[in-house]
């Protein structure tokens, strides 16, 4: 057994995988539906004495990808009891936290406060090793496609482009509202839970598909890093065995 697994994420809307964690830019390799990633495994990256490591976050997705990666003999899936003890009694309802912000956490190098940008934007935080929770909010592009289902009339806009003021158009006044708000309302929850737990010196990562458009968009934020490998880091931590 080679001691670097091959990694992989089941998200709510994406599957990722990567290998060399040591990497000083790690590849991270983005699929929509599992057919991509096994042919990817059967023709790449896959090696028959490589562990496979999987972390099912996205429940429906899952369903539809595990099965077909249980005839990789090597996959082993991560569990909630691989980390509950991480968890300890730091969440009411234990049943209910979402594996990717618990490996998130634990991932950490140093404490600091995680926020994952994907389908959800999560806030939570690492201080003296243990694990606090902060908020659940909609992702820039989940927000966008929520309103348009609510309200047809206004149009699904594109996140990476930049709020401008005015708005002149009803396009931009929702890229103001979705972009702008978003990010302003994550900041704001970063800033009080940084406060209150680190006296506002708190280091501040982003991870997740959004984390570049988050991170420009708080361009004025010094203390922000950027690691997309994150989860995965913390799925190593657990040194799941063969």
């Amino acid at each position: 057994m080679q001691n670097t697994p091959l990694f992989i994420e089941i998200g709510n809307s994406t599957i990722k995988c990567a290998q060399d964690l040591n990497a000083r830019d790690p590849e991270v390799l983005r699929f929509t539906e599992a057919a991509g990633l096994i042919e990817h495994l059967r023709q790449a990256a896959y090696q028959a004495d490589r562990m496979i490591l999987c972390a099912p976050v996205g429940e429906e997705l899952s369903q539809k990808v595990l099965p077909q990666l249980q005839p990789f003999p090597t996959l082993r899936v991560v569990a909630r009891q691989d980390v509950s003890d991480f968890v300890g009694s730091s969440y009411e309802t234990p049943e209910t936290l979402g594996l990717d912000r618990v490996l998130n956490l634990f991932g950490m190098r140093k404490d600091g406060i995680v926020v994952s940008c994907g389908t959800a934007i999560t806030i939570d935080a690492l201080h003296g090793g243990r694990p606090y929770w902060g908020a659940i909010m909609p992702g820039f592009r989940t927000s966008t496609e929520g309103l348009n289902q609510r309200v047809p009339l206004l149009p699904v806009i594109d996140p990476d482009q930049p709020p401008e003021y005015p708005a002149r158009t009803t396009a931009a006044s929702v890229t103001n509202g979705i972009v702008a708000g978003t990010a302003y309302g994550a900041a704001g929850i970063v800033g009080t839970l940084n406060h209150r737990l680190f006296g506002g010196s708190g280091k501040v990562i982003l991870t997740g598909g959004d984390a570049l458009l988050l991170r420009r968009l708080w361009e004025a934020w010094t203390q922000v890093e950027v690691d997309e490998v994150l989860l995965f880091r913390g799925m190593r931590k657990l040194r799941i065995e063969d």
